[in-house]
Formats: C-alpha cells, structure tokens, sequence
C-alpha cells in the first residue's frame, strides 16, 4: 500500500512569482530519485529566479522539491537533488531554496485477499476500546472490488450482535449488484445506496467509510471522502461488545464473505467529517492519532495475523480456509 494505484491522481505543486522583471526559464532535468521520477522543470536565473517542482510518486507524493532561485537563479540547484530515493525529502536550492513534500512510504506494501466463496475470514479482539453502545464512531478501509465483490449480503466487516435491533455496525453489498452497497445496524439503520460508476468502477480500489454521529442520530455511508448514503434513524444504536469481524459477518454472511482485498482497517471513537476523511485516506498514520482506537495496515506480508498500531491488537486468520497476503497498490505518504 505504497506506490500509486490505478485511480490515484498525480499531485502537483505550482509555484508563482511576483516579480518586477521576467524570471528566464532554465533547463528541464530528470528526476533520478525514486522507482519513477518524472521529469523535474526547473526555472531559474534572473534577479529572482522561479523555483523548479518534481512530481515522484515513489520519491514523495510525491517527494516534490521546490528550488528557490535567490539571487542570479538558483532553481537549478533546488530541482537536481531528484526525488531523493525511498526518502524523498525535498532539498533546498539557491540563495534561498524551497521546502520539500513529504515523504513517500518505501516499498509496496500489503493488503489481505478475501475469497466470499471459500468463507476466508479475520476476526480482531479489540474489547471495550470499540466504540460501543450509542457512541459516536466512524469505521473505514480501502478495498480492492472484483465483479464476485458485488454480491448480495457479501460482507465486509461487522462488530456487535443481532439483538436487539441497531445492534449490528457493518458494510455489506445490499442485494447486489454493482453499482449497489450497504451499510447497515440490522434495523431502521439499513440504508442501501449506489456507489458513483463514473469515479467507482467494478474492479479497483475504493475508499469506504461508516460514520455514526450519536447526537445527531445520522449515520453515513462515505466513498473516497464524499458521503453518499445517509440517514437518521428514530431510535439510538445498541452495538454490543463482539470481536471485530474482518473481510465477513459472523452472523450474516451465510452465503459467504467479501471477494477481493482490504487494506487500511481504521475504527475511530468520533464521527469524522468527509473533510477529515479525504484529508487522512491518503497518509499512512503513526496509530498514536487523538481518537483512534484501533488500525490495521496488514502490512507484515506473512503469517497468520496481523497486529494494529495502536494497542497491539491482533486480527487473525480464519474460516474454512484462510486468506492470504497480497500487494496492495494505494498510494501513500508516511507520517
């Protein structure tokens, strides 16, 4: 979960002059740093030269260095260091130089594969951490879609019970097909909605979240940082203490789990706004973050469980047969 995925955008970087005279533009260089460096464009010289960017989605996201021409254009010397390698540190350049991006994550990292059809499964003891009764939470993960993913009552995660009713916090795929999906409380809560096709397809990666606001009584189905499925519901959640069910339900999925990859698993003890979404679901975080209570990167590659970064919790493997380790292709930026 590392380098660039098929629908991530490139970022890019603008730096604008005010000056009293023309900057002369300088040379365009090559971006050596990286497992892809694009082409850097450097501008420089004059009595204030313009500073280069370089986008390098292995370097930065990408490592993008801004050179500064200070006097008698120093860009050139800003925009050469590349995108640094696995580091991707922005460098300085010129009499006064630009800030760099922030870091890329080194190496690809990993996601767990799910087969619905062979009941694979993970289960998280996480205890009274979870964000229980009528509290206030959010639960989000990326996920890689296959066509088999679209299936109905194939689930995705569920913790709490049946009984009574709002007792259940989970995602599954409504009564299918794509472009369908559902978040549910097994009651009044159930709320079926479309994911957007032109941004959404059927194969690829996607960013879901669950929000519950408890004084608000709403809960929100959110896809890559834009609620889509919302509702308030009369009655208050009742979700009991249960293990984190990962990739399936324990008490639902009869006809078999998720089909495809989770990556990412994060459960919050706030409802967070689409705003705080986008702003995080890109960037992978230290577990130590104010009201985050459990995050599972699944990034070991190996083994039959997975520990999450803020309490050591650990989600193992299970059903008939178990899941497996996979690449995982999100882009992100470390902390």
């Amino acid at each position: 979960m590392r380098v660039p995925g098929p629908r991530d955008g490139t970022l890019f970087f603008f730096l604008f002059c005010a000056c009293g005279e023309p900057a002369a533009s300088g040379p365009s260089l090559p971006a050596t740093g990286g497992n892809a460096g694009q082409t850097s464009a450097v501008s420089g010289g004059g009595s204030a030269g313009l500073g280069g960017s370089v986008t390098a989605p292995s370097g930065g996201v990408a490592g993008s260095l801004a050179g500064g021409g200070g006097v008698g254009g120093g860009g050139q010397a800003g925009a050469s260091a590349g995108a640094a390698g696995t580091a991707g540190a922005g460098q300085s350049g010129g009499g006064a130089g630009g800030g760099g991006g922030a870091a890329a994550c080194p190496d690809a990292g990993h996601a767990i594969e799910f087969d619905g059809d062979q009941h694979t499964e993970m289960n998280a003891t996480i205890g009274n951490t979870l964000p229980l009764g009528n509290a206030s939470r959010t639960v989000e993960m990326w996920l890689y879609t296959v066509p088999k993913s679209w299936r109905a009552e194939h689930h995705l995660y569920q913790y709490g019970g049946t009984n009574p009713k709002e007792g259940a916090f989970g995602v599954d795929f409504g009564d299918g097909p794509y472009p369908e999906t559902q978040i549910y409380t097994n009651g009044t809560g159930d709320t079926l909605f479309k994911v957007p096709t032109d941004t959404v397809k059927e194969t690829g990666w996607v960013h879901y979240a669950m929000v519950w606001d408890s004084p608000t009584k709403t809960l929100k189905g959110i896809i890559n940082g834009v609620t889509l499925g919302k509702k308030t519901l009369g009655a208050e959640l009742t979700t009991s203490l249960s293990p984190l069910s990962i990739g399936y339900s324990p008490t639902f999925s009869g006809g078999g789990g998720f089909t495809g990859k989770i990556d990412e698993v994060r459960v919050w003890s706030v409802a967070r706004l689409d705003q705080d979404i986008q702003s995080t679901m890109h960037k992978h975080l230290t577990g130590k973050e104010a009201n985050l209570v459990a995050y599972f990167t699944f990034d070991e590659g190996t083994g039959t469980s997975s520990k999450d970064l803020v309490q050591s919790y650990e989600a193992n493997f299970g059903g008939k047969t178990a899941p497996k380790w996979a690449t995982s292709d999100v882009m992100f930026t470390c902390p």
